[in-house]
């Protein structure tokens, strides 16, 4: 893959939040709305919750860079970005969803789920691809 120099220039932290931006905008043309962001206990983070359908929705989001947007995730035989989401990454986001719930007084058997959102960026037409990846096992 080919970086070109802004690219390079370009922090994990500001590739996760470009991520996060075109995540949250992929949600609210769905109809979701937003409800907090970068959610951070000392159990872990979840990057975006939302509400849609009278249900809370947690998403991991996980970008990377690329040259050429994928059709489908699994067309860029290298590299995943959801594969980043370990088993070790979904016990901390386990525990900061309880953390949530009991802090927003939300019955632990309330309707919510967990997604994934993989985000393939194309960053000097500044363009992105979202795989949105639903109702993970938490």
């Amino acid at each position: 893959m080919n970086i070109t120099k802004d690219q390079f220039m370009l922090s994990k932290k500001q590739i996760g939040n470009i991520g996060e931006d075109t995540t949250v905008n992929f949600l609210k043309k769905r109809g979701y709305d937003v409800c907090a962001r970068n959610y951070a206990k000392k159990c872990g983070e979840i990057d975006i919750v939302a509400k849609k359908d009278n249900a809370l929705h947690f998403v991991e989001v996980k970008s990377t860079l690329c040259e050429k947007l994928p059709e489908k995730s699994s067309d860029n035989a290298f590299y995943m970005p959801e594969e980043r989401v370990t088993s070790r990454k979904l016990s901390r986001l386990r525990k900061t969803v309880g953390v949530f719930l009991r802090n927003n007084k939300i019955s632990e058997e309330s309707e919510w789920y967990f997604h994934v959102s993989a985000v393939y960026l194309k960053l000097p037409e500044r363009i992105g691809r979202v795989f949105f990846i639903e109702h993970q096992v938490l």
